[in-house]
């Protein structure tokens, strides 16, 4: 039986209007443990985009994956989710889980 537990995505940023600033993009959650006798996976959640306005607000981060409990299981770090555009310039993307 194949096992994997793969972490929720982080909501996008709110959009700033064109004022003020884009909302931070929400982190990916954690992954879980995927425990399996045959094959277990684990896949942190992506980060959520950063909003747009006067400035981007920046990318969530990408959750982090926890220990598979099979030796041929494979963790994966969530990715970060992209900054957000603005003309005050753009939000920073997030780092990978």
């Amino acid at each position: 039986m194949i096992g994997s537990a793969i972490g929720g995505d982080g909501g996008d940023g709110g959009s700033g209007g064109t004022t003020g600033q884009g909302g931070t993009g929400g982190s990916g959650g954690s992954a879980g443990i995927g425990n399996s006798a045959t094959a277990g996976s684990a896949v942190g959640g992506k980060g959520g985009a950063g909003g747009n306005g006067s400035v981007g607000g920046g990318g969530g981060l990408g959750g982090a994956a926890s220990i598979v409990i099979d030796g041929s299981g494979n963790a994966i770090g969530g990715i970060g989710g992209a900054g957000g555009n603005g003309p005050g310039g753009g939000g920073t993307g997030g780092a990978g889980g």
